[in-house]
């Protein structure tokens, strides 16, 4: 099953049809409705749910995957995820772990080091110089 879908900006066709095509895959191969494996990038099937529940999830949980994606923020996860790595050195070999907290963390992190990298001068990208444009890029509903 292609899943390109998933790095697809959630507002567009190619989303809602890939979702939909999941849901649809799950229940004409005799998936439990009640139990079907969520893709989403908080939960990268590691946990299971009903299949309204994991629309919901992808749609609500999508938009980590795009900013990931861009050239703009993707920088700042590898960052991020070097950030984690030396404040949790114990979960260096647990991915899961690992992605789950810079899903949990990130967009907190990520507006404080804008605003830490402009009060100290450091070059920021244009597109997030702003404190507005921080906040629309993480904002997650």
């Amino acid at each position: 099953m292609d899943k390109s879908w998933l790095k697809a900006d959630r507002r567009t066709k190619e989303f809602k049809r890939g979702v939909e095509d999941l849901l649809l895959f799950a229940s004409h191969n005799g998936f439990d409705e009640n139990k079907i494996s969520c893709p989403c990038i908080k939960c990268a099937h590691s946990k299971s749910w009903k299949a309204r529940a994991v629309k919901d999830h992808l749609f609500l949980n999508a938009h980590l995957c795009v900013l990931q994606n861009t050239t703009v923020v993707g920088p700042y996860f590898a960052e991020h995820m070097a950030f984690l790595l030396t404040r949790y050195p114990e979960h260096e070999n647990d991915e899961m772990w690992l992605k789950n907290k810079q899903n949990e963390t990130f967009p907190k992190w990520f507006k404080e080091k804008i605003a830490s990298d402009l009060v100290d001068g450091k070059e920021v990208p244009q597109e997030i110089s702003y404190k507005r444009d921080v906040d629309e890029l993480i904002q997650l509903s």
